[in-house]
């Protein structure tokens, strides 16, 4: 049988490249082709797999006080057995989960077809691009073998006997889960403006110039409010509405609380390290801000040794724990 990817590989072969496509990918090899950009992906991937453990702690406390076993998602320590079978059923789905790079709207054949006639320009664009890909790759494996390895176990399903059905439901929930936590989960607001963006050479000039990147900015933000007081209010009034309104199962209502609650202890780690003087938020305009600055002192900062340590750029963990 001929894979999806073969088939993606051999049509993009035979689409010719625009102008505007290799203006868009020479921005964005300007804007990501440099080793800072892959560790900050690594390390910003990796500072925020912990806020989602201690959600799923949360959660599947409530889930046992609330939710019948058919219906739980989540397991803590996760057995062996429903590791090994989550990490093979990666494979069978690692084509749908991994589609849409996150750094590039594109997908499918623009993200296969040729954009560079010259060989070391073209190679040098695909080689960043797989490495982001490839980098990320690593963090959906990881959750989804969390999440589907977890609902499995939750539900103590026999997994050499697996009903279709459960499967499937596994399979949404786990794929879900793992785009989440990785930002690259279906935005409504970022397929928009990327729609108008291919409207025409004019919108798209204007929309890339501004937004070069959509869904991850968007799905960062999105985790920075879930993972919040903001996100636990929100849960606890239009969740509220919808667990009602049938609108939500029990699970996702208790998911969006254990978010809310994770980002909350997120607030009071940032707030007692500031306290201490370890960490800095942002600047204003007074005397002693100034002076701080004069110092080397710097904004959204964690101060070691003497030194000063920018992690702003670390979200969307760093929102909640900025807010503390």
């Amino acid at each position: 049988a001929i894979s999806y990817g073969a088939i993606m590989n051999d049509i993009a072969t035979q689409v010719p490249s625009t102008f505007l496509d290799k203006w868009n990918a020479w921005r964005y090899m300007a804007m990501l082709f440099n080793p800072t950009t892959h560790v900050r992906n690594i390390v910003g991937n990796a500072i925020f797999c912990p806020a989602v453990k201690v959600k799923d702690v949360i959660a599947v406390g409530l889930e046992h006080a609330f939710v019948s076993e058919e219906n739980r998602t989540k397991y803590i320590v996760i057995g062996k057995e429903y590791k090994d079978y989550a990490r093979n059923d990666f494979e069978n789905i690692k084509q749908i989960i991994t589609g849409g790079g996150k750094m590039n709207p594109s997908q499918g054949i623009a993200d296969n077809k040729r954009i560079f006639n010259t060989k070391w320009l073209e190679s040098a664009r695909k080689f960043n691009f797989d490495m982001l890909e490839a980098e990320d790759a690593k963090f959906l494996k990881a959750h989804y073998i969390r999440a589907l390895g977890g609902y499995l176990q939750a539900q103590k399903v026999n997994i050499n006997n697996v009903d279709p059905k459960v499967l499937s439901k596994a399979r949404d929930y786990a794929i879900l889960e793992a785009q989440k936590a990785t930002y690259r989960d279906a935005s409504a607001i970022a397929t928009l403006i990327s729609n108008f963006s291919r409207k025409n050479a004019v919108t798209n000039i204007l929309v890339e110039g501004v937004i070069p990147f959509k869904k991850t900015p968007i799905n960062i933000v999105k985790r920075g409010i879930e993972y919040s007081p903001i996100g636990l209010l929100k849960t606890l009034s239009l969740g509220t509405y919808d667990l009602v309104k049938g609108n939500i199962t029990a699970a996702q209502y208790i998911d969006g609380i254990a978010g809310g609650l994770a980002g909350s202890a997120i607030v009071a780690l940032g707030a007692a390290l500031s306290s201490l003087g370890w960490v800095k938020g942002g600047f204003g305009d007074d005397e002693e801000d100034w002076f701080n600055k004069m110092l080397g002192m710097q904004e959204y900062s964690v101060e070691i040794g003497g030194f000063s340590y920018t992690i702003d750029w670390a979200a969307p963990a760093c929102m909640p724990f900025f807010m503390g």
